[in-house]
C-alpha cells in the first residue's frame, strides 16, 4: 500500500533531480529590481515565447508545491499556498481565464463529486483496504 509520506519524499527528489540540471528558474517580477536594490547581480532573460513562458510557469507550480509540502508551520505554509494561488492565477491568464473562473470550477466540482473534508482514502478492489479500517 501506498505510504503518502513516501510518495510526496519520491516526488520532492524528482523535482530536486531537475532543478540541479539547471538552476534557471522563473522568477517575481520584482527580483531584478529588488536584487539591484541590495547590490546583487540578477541575471535573467524574458521568455522568448508564450509556450516557452507557459512551460517555465507549469515549473514553478511544482516548485512551490514543493515548498507548500516541506513547510516547517501553519505560517510558512499560508505563504506556500498564496505563492501556489499566484502560480495558479497566472497559468489561468495564460488559458484565458480568470481567478473567478478558477473558483467557479473549484465550487462546481466541490458540488458535484464532493471536497475532500471527511478524509475519504480510496482503496481500489485490487489493493485491500489495511486490516481495522
Amino acid at each position: 500500500m501506498l505510504d503518502p509520506a513516501d510518495a510526496i519524499a519520491e516526488a520532492l527528489g524528482v523535482l530536486a533531480s531537475i532543478r540541479q540540471r539547471s538552476a534557471a528558474k522563473l522568477i517575481r517580477d520584482r527580483c531584478p529590481e529588488l536584487m539591484a536594490a541590495n547590490g546583487e547581480a540578477c541575471p535573467h532573460r524574458i521568455a522568448a515565447s508564450d509556450a516557452e513562458y507557459t512551460a517555465w510557469v507549469r515549473l514553478k507550480l511544482l516548485e512551490e508545491v514543493a515548498e507548500a509540502l516541506t513547510a516547517p508551520d501553519p505560517a510558512a505554509l499560508v505563504d506556500e499556498l498564496g505563492d501556489i494561488l499566484q502560480v495558479l492565477y497566472t497559468l489561468a491568464s495564460l488559458a484565458g481565464a480568470t481567478p473567478t473562473a478558477i473558483e467557479c470550477a473549484r465550487a462546481r466540482k466541490a458540488t458535484l463529486r464532493g471536497s475532500v473534508a471527511r478524509r475519504l482514502i480510496w482503496h481500489p478492489a485490487s489493493a485491500p483496504a489495511p486490516a481495522g479500517r
